[in-house]
């Protein structure tokens, strides 16, 4: 797929003011041509519209210096559109930091989740889309060595936090402004047994939900909310 990146862009730019320049150059020499008061009026008058003036009177003079400058805004124009046309397609950032193995999907509508399934070696995990359901965390199952995990924004409900507290190394969860309620939090993640870090920033959770599952092992446990 066509894409350009800034500096061809701004290259392209270039040429196309260029282009521009040199046809309105050829505009006033045609019209010192014609007579020294229309080669005046076309360069001293510019900003007012002289050229405009003197190409919609001589038209035939003008016609090569304008299509000239027409080909140069055209130039000038063409990284906007070709990236209107093929906008940048977003790469999943995958790899490997600080010994950890992390993916993430945020920002990515269009992506696969069933491709999760075949990722079990994941420690890092960001894929705070809205699109992401209950049946997505499906094919995070596997992941047994899962230790970070970003679902903000998602449409995670309890049903989904029965799967996560199944993740066995699951240590920091991430779920700002997502619908789980209180219940879910006290059925299913004071279950987790590494999970010491939660985010509930924006739910309907009560902080005194949190505070009970903190107290539970109160030095290794913290949320935010």
């Amino acid at each position: 797929m066509l894409q350009l990146d800034e500096q061809t862009g701004a290259i392209i730019l270039i040429v196309g003011m260029a282009l521009c320049a040199l046809g309105y150059l050829w505009l006033v020499f045609r019209a010192f041509g014609t007579s020294w008061a229309w080669g005046l009026v076309t360069l001293l008058l510019a900003p007012l519209g002289g050229g405009v003036v003197y190409a919609v009177t001589h038209l035939r003079k003008a016609l090569g210096p304008i299509l000239v400058v027409l080909l140069g805004l055209a130039t000038g124009a063409s990284p906007y559109a070709l990236n209107k046309l093929f906008p940048p397609q977003l790469v999943v950032a995958e790899g490997i930091t600080t010994g950890e193995t992390d993916l993430t999907v945020t920002g990515m509508p269009n992506y696969d989740y069933a491709q999760l399934k075949q990722k079990t070696d994941l420690t890092v995990l960001q894929m705070a889309n809205p699109e992401v359901t209950d049946a997505i965390l499906a094919f995070l199952a596997p992941m047994s060595q899962l230790k970070r995990l970003d679902l903000s924004d998602t449409q995670i409900t309890d049903s989904g936090l029965e799967i996560l507290a199944a993740l066995p190394a699951l240590e920091d969860l991430k779920l700002a402004r997502t619908q789980v309620s209180d219940e879910g939090i006290k059925k299913f993640l004071s279950q987790a047994k590494a999970l010491n870090a939660i985010t509930l920033t924006g739910t309907q959770v009560k902080t005194a939900t949190l505070r009970d599952w903190k107290n539970a092992r109160p030095n290794e446990r913290k949320y935010v909310k």
